[in-house]
């Protein structure tokens, strides 16, 4: 008899704190600044919910480390999904966890999307 399925997000520690629609969630999982343990506060959005927030304009997938205060750290991360939905977030705690070099303010990666902020409106 198999027991109850393990959420994966709740396996990696990844609390889902608040999650609207599905453009945007925050979410709160361990992980390390400059070495240091952190509890990090993360608002995981569509690159096009950012550019959109933001007024448009070229953008690319992004990490921003915004500020710790008490081992507690604020990321704003913008992605080039069409939704976030559970994989995605564990797919960007799991970046943010590997990412060896992570500093306080932001990092952006891969190509610019200057059409709606998603590789599908590129083609």
């Amino acid at each position: 008899m198999a027991g109850p399925e393990v959420d994966p997000l709740t396996q990696a520690g990844i609390t889902v704190v608040e999650q609207r629609d599905t453009e945007v969630a925050r979410v709160r999982f361990a992980g390390t600044l400059r070495g240091q343990p952190v509890m990090w506060d993360a608002r995981v959005l569509t690159l096009r919910r950012y550019r959109r927030e933001r007024g448009g304009g070229p953008a690319r997938a992004l990490i921003e480390v915004v500020g710790v205060a008490d081992d507690l750290g604020e990321l704003v991360v913008a992605l080039p999904v069409e939704a976030i939905d559970r994989p995605v977030l564990l797919k960007a705690a799991t970046m943010i966890r590997q990412w060896k070099r992570l500093d306080l303010g932001r990092h952006e990666y891969g190509p610019a999307y200057e059409d709606h902020g998603d590789p599908a409106s590129q083609a």
